[in-house]
C-alpha cells in the first residue's frame, strides 16, 4: 500500500469514528434506547436492496416506529453493523430497569 492510499484510508477511518462519536454525544444523557444490530449498510448505502439495512428489515422497523425513531449510523469499524437510536418510553418498567426509585 502506498503512502497516499494509506493516508486516505486513515482519513476515512477517522472521519467515520468522528461521525459515530458525534451521534453518540448528541443523545448522551437523554432517555434514549441505543440498539446495536447487524443491520449496517455494508458500504452500499441505506437504500441498496442488498445491504443488511434493507435485507434484515431495519428500514422497515424504523419506519414502523417512526414516532420513536431518532437516528441511525453505520458502525465505523464494521459496516455490517448499525446503531439505532430510539426515544425511550418512560414507564414503570423503564424505571425498574434503571433502578429509578424516584417514582
Amino acid at each position: 500500500m502506498n503512502n497516499k492510499c494509506l493516508k486516505t484510508t486513515i482519513s476515512l477511518i477517522k472521519y467515520h469514528f468522528e461521525k459515530d462519536e458525534i451521534m453518540f454525544n448528541k443523545y448522551a444523557g437523554q432517555d434514549v434506547i441505543y440498539i446495536h444490530t447487524r443491520c449496517g449498510d455494508c458500504g452500499l448505502g441505506y437504500d441498496d436492496l442488498y445491504s443488511n439495512y434493507i435485507s434484515c428489515g431495519a428500514k422497515k422497523w424504523e419506519e414502523e416506529h417512526k414516532n420513536l425513531f431518532l437516528d441511525h449510523i453505520t458502525d465505523p469499524f464494521d459496516c455490517t453493523y448499525c446503531t439505532h437510536y430510539f426515544k425511550a418510553i418512560i414507564d414503570e418498567d423503564y424505571k425498574k430497569i434503571l433502578g429509578d426509585d424516584n417514582k
